[in-house]
């Protein structure tokens, strides 16, 4: 199993904003991601059905949070 980290520090303004999350489907839902925000963590799994089984434009997808 890979697993993988990423980190950022927001230095914009105070305020309310929409996270938008791109990343690549699979249709085995082996694959899940979670996003914190605020403290607040959300979890998603890759898992629909998409037209191709590997890493292309067809595949690329997003979540907001």
């Amino acid at each position: 199993m890979l697993k993988g980290t990423a980190e950022a520090l927001f230095q914009g303004k105070t305020g309310a904003y929409s996270v938008k999350v791109h990343y690549f489907d699979e249709n085995d839902g082996a694959a899940s991601a979670s996003v914190t925000v605020g403290g607040e963590k959300q979890s998603f799994k890759f898992d629909k059905n998409l037209p191709a089984d590997f890493a292309s434009a067809k595949i690329l997808t997003s979540r907001v949070e």
